[in-house]
């Protein structure tokens, strides 16, 4: 199963869906029987594992071993005193008992596989200088910064004028925990991610056609995982569209899902031309997701050297942001 769709149906069945969500999610599953027998099936699994813990389960499969175990160990004497007819009883029970089992590991084996793969999350490795990051001073939300290398030489940038500076963002940024275990840095990098969330839709230069209806619709609202369950419907039918590609990439970015975002940003460069100035923006927002702060720095860099980039103003900002000294 595609671990995405393994998450909604999660979501889903644990009421964590909002309305929107809820009623794309009901509706596919009217008009795809396919995707509603494999709801109904995992549903049944997740049903499990919430009436079952690990104790009761073992529990229940040492107690049922022991049970089988002495069925066996009478049955050569209890066969031979019986007929014929209670023999062939006795072996079609004996059958029934050793199918049952069998269901019962399957069981126990699905469980710990699932349990093991809902509770198992992956740790982003973190670079030594990156991992030394003081908390944001209390009356100036500026993030901390990564040191610059001391073997390479700063270029000059030009400075905006007080009257070119930007706004703050619409919208803020969507939250993430990038580095486990230290509560300042996160905060830190939340406050440089609001300040940097400069996202729009639609996208500049892209066209969105018929096929792409209902996710525009779901966009516009900003309801990025009922956007996203409307182009995993469209991806079998176009799987190398690169339209699809940048919609799932922007969605994915909303739902700070900076790593997987990057792919598709990635897989797009170069490609068209009218999308390369959001694009390279939207690649630098999703390396900050990814905590992958000298990547994004230098996007930022080579954005903010070019007057004429479409998002010129906000890379001088980022670049400012994330070099500036206390």
């Amino acid at each position: 199963m595609d671990e995405s769709l393994y998450l909604l149906i999660k979501q889903y069945k644990n009421g964590q869906l909002t309305e929107a969500e809820h009623a794309a999610f009901e509706q596919q599953m009217q008009t795809d029987p396919a995707f509603a027998e494999e709801v109904a099936t995992w549903a049944a699994i997740f049903q499990g594992i919430q009436e079952k813990g690990d104790a009761q389960l073992n529990a229940a499969l040492m107690d049922f071993g022991k049970q089988l175990l002495q069925a066996s160990a009478t049955a050569p004497e209890m066969t031979a005193k019986v007929n014929p007819e209670l023999t062939t009883r006795h072996n079609f029970w004996r059958k029934i008992t050793m199918i049952l089992t069998a269901l019962t590991l399957f069981v126990g084996v699905v469980y710990l596989i699932f349990r093991k793969k809902e509770t198992t999350v992956p740790v982003p490795t973190q670079q030594p200088q990156e991992q030394r990051i003081t908390p944001p001073p209390t009356n100036n939300q500026t993030p901390p910064v990564d040191k610059q290398d001391d073997n390479k030489v700063s270029e000059p940038m030009a400075q905006l004028r007080p009257d070119e500076r930007l706004a703050r963002p619409r919208y803020a940024a969507p939250e993430a925990i990038l580095i486990r275990g230290d509560e300042d840095a996160n905060k830190a990098q939340k406050a440089l991610l609001d300040q940097l969330w400069y996202t729009d839709y639609p996208l500049k230069g892209l066209n969105v056609s018929n096929p792409f209806a209902k996710t525009d619709e779901s966009l516009k609202k900003r309801d990025f995982n009922a956007a996203y369950l409307a182009l995993g419907q469209l991806e079998s039918a176009q799987p190398n569209n690169d339209t699809l590609r940048y919609l799932q990439g922007y969605c994915l970015l909303e739902m700070a899902e900076g790593e997987e975002a990057l792919t598709y940003f990635d897989a797009l460069q170069g490609r068209h031309a009218a999308w390369e100035p959001q694009l390279q923006w939207y690649r630098g927002l999703a390396m900050l997701l990814a905590d992958k702060r000298k990547e994004a720095l230098a996007v930022f860099k080579k954005m903010a050297a070019n007057p004429k980039h479409r998002y010129y103003k906000e890379a001088m900002k980022a670049v400012d942001l994330m070099t500036k000294r206390k």
